[in-house]
């Protein structure tokens, strides 16, 4: 497990009652590593549900699940998300990120999750995550081409379309 030391130190809570708040941060540390993000993603298989923030790049697919504090709830919905993205995070608030990544250090390992922490400008990695060994290509060819049709869809303005299907 790489645990990034630097910002470890970062103490500053942010004060915020809807995780929803936090996702244009987590898009921007994904965009600044390349990737193009897109928020509240819907993925449609065998149970539809909602992707915080997923990034693009190239062939990659990089899953966010963003929590206020809730480790486990975050947990259950990132390993959701290794069948079809090459990369999963699980994204806190700081200084929760901190503590998660010491305190839950061997789940996080044994999976290969990734957290971001995120300050009040910036997101930061505390752990890199590993490639998905539960990767399912097909599942993953299939979310690249759902999740193509609903940015097209919002850029139509059309996102309504997107969220009833998901229903």
């Amino acid at each position: 497990m790489v645990v990034d030391t630097r910002v470890a130190t970062v103490t500053t809570a942010i004060a915020v009652s809807d995780e929803r708040v936090l996702y244009p941060l987590v898009a921007e540390f994904l965009s600044n590593r390349g990737f193009k993000a897109s928020t509240e993603v819907f993925y449609h298989g065998r149970r539809s549900y909602e992707i915080d923030v997923v990034g693009i790049k190239g062939h990659q697919v990089l899953a966010v699940e963003v929590k206020l504090k809730c480790f486990s709830k975050a947990f259950r919905q990132a390993m959701k998300r290794l069948r079809h993205s090459d990369y999963v995070y699980m994204g806190f608030p700081m200084p929760y990120a901190s503590f998660a990544a010491q305190e839950y250090h061997r789940a996080i390992n044994k999976f290969g999750l990734g957290i971001i922490g995120i300050g009040e400008d910036k997101s930061y990695e505390i752990v890199q995550p590993k490639h998905s060994k539960q990767l399912n290509s097909a599942l993953k060819e299939r979310f690249i081409r759902d999740l193509k049709r609903q940015v097209e869809l919002r850029k139509g303005g059309e996102i309504a379309l997107c969220m009833a299907s998901a229903q």
